[in-house]
């Protein structure tokens, strides 16, 4: 994961800590606290960056530069291990934990739990990936084994969601919307995704041995757009059998 700072820094994620890239100097620079290992993802609120590893969820001041973990017993948070965050337009906090989903109150500092729909058969509510789609006015929630579900940011209400021409994303790894509002979905070993809600329509990419010009490999982890020009995918390789 990565966090733009003051337009000066990158603020990258990674399993040993956040390194720290001034682009402007072309130089990484020593950070000044020791950050968690194993950071999935951040979100920038302001002066406060947040943090989400595998152990816990922290918030980091960019002033003072002052780390703080968050306790989950007392807080409301559903689970320590944290897979994705983001900040809304209307600057709420929304954390994706390995069970379940959650937003943050600021009034009280404690974390509301949002009720998703619960597949019987999962132990477990894995919330992989979280989108705000200011077009359609919701929020895109992206679960491991469980598909897509859809929240209304007017009502609150929560939906599961399932693409047409029987286009199935179950292990969702990570969602965006490109110009068009087509919105894209990366799936573990299930290929890359495209929903277009214009034509109620969503095509399936994978690979191909018969077409070079196909994605290499089917375990999309996260796709980033790059203006109107392209998109750049990363991806999970799988040695050929």
């Amino acid at each position: 994961c990565g966090v733009i700072i003051d337009n000066t820094y990158l603020y990258m994620g990674t399993d040993n800590g956040i390194l720290i890239y001034n682009y402007r100097t072309d130089r990484y620079e020593q950070p000044a606290t020791d950050f968690p290992t194993d950071v999935r993802t951040m979100a920038l609120q302001g002066d406060t960056l947040w943090i989400g590893a595998l152990n816990s969820l922290y918030t980091y001041q960019l002033q003072n530069r002052k780390l703080s973990p968050l306790d989950t017993k007392r807080n409301g948070l559903p689970h320590n291990t944290i897979y994705s965050i983001i900040r809304t337009g209307d600057n709420q906090i929304y954390v994706g934990t390995y069970n379940g989903l959650c937003r943050y109150i600021a009034s009280n500092g404690k974390f509301e739990k949002i009720p998703l729909p619960v597949n019987s058969s999962q132990s477990n509510l894995f919330v992989n990936s979280l989108l705000e789609d200011t077009g359609r006015q919701c929020i895109w929630i992206g679960t491991e084994g469980g598909g897509i579900n859809r929240m209304d940011k007017v009502n609150g209400e929560i939906s599961g969601f399932t693409l047409p021409n029987n286009v199935t994303s179950k292990n969702v790894k990570s969602l965006v919307i490109d110009a068009g509002r087509n919105l894209w979905i990366s799936t573990f070993r299930g290929g890359l995704d495209l929903y277009d809600s214009r034509q109620n329509k969503a095509i399936n990419y994978k690979h191909s041995k018969k077409d070079s010009c196909s994605l290499l490999v089917d375990d999309i982890r996260k796709t980033v757009l790059e203006g109107d020009s392209g998109m750049w995918i990363s991806y999970q390789y799988h040695k050929p059998e």
